[in-house]
């Protein structure tokens, strides 16, 4: 597909909103609480183990290598796997937990492991859980985003993905044709998402999700160096000392303290722990 240089402008114009909207969440949401801001920049906070966030990122990757073969230019597969690739970042609820997690802070809120909770619910009959889909997560990350008075926020999550194209895939309730994508539109009306279109909608989506992985990763460079700060993690404890850690070998955040902890026991203990990851690599490598 050529692109013409108005929609290269438009495209441009668009990912200029997205980190101009996504800065100015982060940057508040430090100002206002720094520990918590950088809880918030790791949803499903496990130090060094796994997450879904950490796997969608992973899952970035593997989708735009294969897109980029030359070998299945042209052939349907390609489109599906495009389809894919659309759906699995519309559905990525713990990358989506980041903003979420920011807009929590920027309002005074703690870090919430879970922070669309309140969208989970429980199936009548199993009683099993039931997650929310991508329509309701960017509903619910739209609607706090205006309540507090983030209107260009509120707009990017609001058209950040098509609920026809994103339903379509989820339930195979498509048709691939020579004019574009047949899916089942509003009012159970067909609709055909021609490839113009559809070029448009992946790039809008994952052109959103590569700006939000740059703005973590930035601000995760920031504390390569640590950091102690003040701060509490819940309504209970006193405030107390962290110190704020960002790995840049095994790519991940610890944050240690709390109540009681100083500063300097902190950069001590940290220094300690570097010291023995030092020595730890080293009798690796001469067992080899």
């Amino acid at each position: 597909m050529v692109v013409s240089s108005d929609d290269s402008q438009q495209e441009d114009k668009l990912l200029k909103k997205y980190k101009r909207a996504l800065n100015l969440l982060f940057e508040d949401a430090r100002k206002k609480d720094e520990l918590n801001f950088a809880l918030s920049l790791s949803p499903e906070f496990k130090a060094y183990t796994l997450t879904s966030a950490m796997d969608a990122q992973r899952a970035f990757r593997d989708y735009s290598d294969f897109l980029n073969l030359e070998q299945f230019s042209g052939q349907a597969i390609r489109v599906r796997i495009a389809m894919a690739f659309y759906c699995h970042i519309a559905e990525a609820a713990g990358l989506w937990g980041v903003p979420m997690c920011m807009l929590l802070v920027r309002a005074g809120v703690h870090y919430d492991l879970s922070p669309f909770s309140e969208l989970v619910k429980r199936h009548p009959t199993t009683g099993q859980t039931i997650a929310p889909n991508a329509n309701r997560t960017m509903r619910y990350l739209a609607e706090e985003a205006k309540a507090q008075g983030l209107q260009e926020l509120a707009e990017v999550f609001r058209d950040a993905f098509d609920a026809d194209l994103r339903n379509a895939f989820a339930h195979s309730d498509y048709a691939l044709s020579p004019e574009g994508i047949l899916v089942r539109g509003r009012h159970d009306q067909q609709r055909t998402i021609n490839w113009q279109e559809f070029g448009e909608l992946l790039s809008h989506g994952t052109g959103l999700v590569e700006v939000l992985q740059q703005m973590i990763a930035r601000y995760e460079q920031i504390y390569q160096t640590p950091k102690v700060v003040a701060g509490v993690t819940n309504n209970h404890d006193p405030i107390g000392s962290w110190l704020i850690y960002s790995d840049p070998n095994s790519k991940t955040m610890t944050v240690t303290g709390g109540p009681g902890c100083s500063a300097e026991f902190l950069l001590e203990e940290h220094a300690r722990r570097q010291n023995e990851q030092i020595i730890d690599r080293q009798s690796e490598i001469d067992r080899q």
